[in-house]
């Protein structure tokens, strides 16, 4: 994963060597919105709410300690009085740690439900021929999956963090108060080895407000697409619509899957 602090950043060394040259989008043309990335050119920043994985962008935080609490406390308020942070610890404590379990994981659910409305979050893929992405993302090979010059499109979308999905046995839990880049990189770019024949390469923004529709939908250049490609067993109708909608702009690919 490598954090994108201004425009500037897409174009170091450390972040070239691991952007591919090619990225890939999936879509189920029969969705209700599945033909907008050919129509408008829109690509969706998705809420992390929405994830099939439950744990993705949601990892799950070790309860603290009294004296986690105190440290916390003691870094993001250094000028307080050991007296004033016992009483933070104290409020902290009673607010949020003593009480019972269900309530305490109904709160956190309401935390993460408001924490993903400030993430937009869009997946991509590695390839063409993802056997998975065909399935699944693309309705049973009845959608299309867009190639996209890599250098291209990172010039027209909003980047925070980018990155390959690391799959792994299991999410770590996170230490409380732990906020590090590798912390950072467990929660948003991991995920368990059930998904990695997604081979998913991730980009995500992170906003002070909450995200509406209108801003998740980031409209690109036609300039970005290099290809379409569409399975041979697609419904010849379905085929037909996309020879329309893309006139020409782009070379379509019939893929014998």
């Amino acid at each position: 994963m490598i954090k994108i602090s201004n425009k500037k950043a897409l174009y170091d060394s450390d972040f070239l060597a691991i952007l591919p040259d090619r990225l890939y989008k999936y879509r189920n043309w029969g969705a209700p919105h599945g033909r907008e990335l050919l129509e408008n050119l829109w690509l969706f920043y998705a809420y992390t709410a929405l994830f099939e994985d439950e744990n993705d962008c949601h990892p799950i935080i070790t309860d603290p300690t009294i004296q986690d609490l105190f440290n916390y406390s003691k870094r993001i308020n250094p000028n307080l009085s050991d007296l004033q942070h016992q009483n933070n610890v104290r409020q902290l404590w009673d607010r949020y740690y003593n009480t019972d379990v269900k309530e305490r994981h109904e709160r956190n659910f309401r935390f993460e439900r408001i924490h993903d409305d400030y993430y937009g979050v869009l997946c991509l893929s590695l390839r063409s021929t993802n056997g998975r992405l065909w399935h699944d993302n693309s309705c049973d090979h009845n959608g299309y999956c867009v190639e996209f010059i890599s250098r291209e499109l990172i010039k027209h979308i909003p980047i925070g963090s980018a990155g390959l999905v690391e799959y792994r046995n299991s999410i770590p839990r996170i230490p409380f108060g732990d906020f590090s880049v590798e912390m950072a990189r467990l929660t948003y770019f991991a995920k368990t080895h059930n998904y990695e024949t997604e081979e998913e390469f991730r980009i995500m923004k992170h906003y002070n407000h909450r995200l509406s529709i209108a801003e998740r939908n980031v409209v690109i250049p036609v300039e970005c697409v290099n290809r379409i490609f569409v399975d041979s067993q697609m419904n010849p109708r379905f085929i037909e619509e996309i020879h329309q909608i893309v006139d020409g702009r782009w070379e379509i690919i019939q893929l014998q899957l």
